[in-house]
């Protein structure tokens, strides 16, 4: 029994993160999409400083 209830616990944890992270990656997909766009036009604005076409 004691043996058994390590693993348990484990698998337990397992199926509330497979749960949970999606979740919360969910919620923060909006902020990281937001700040990779603003790196994304931040970096082409200095790409057309540097080379006007």
């Amino acid at each position: 029994m004691y043996l058994i209830l390590p693993f348990f616990i484990q698998n337990k944890l397992l199926i509330y993160n497979s749960f949970l992270l999606p979740f919360l990656w969910r919620r923060n997909y909006g902020f990281i999409s937001e700040v990779s766009f603003f790196i994304r036009k931040s970096k082409s604005t200095r790409d057309n400083i540097a080379a006007p076409e």
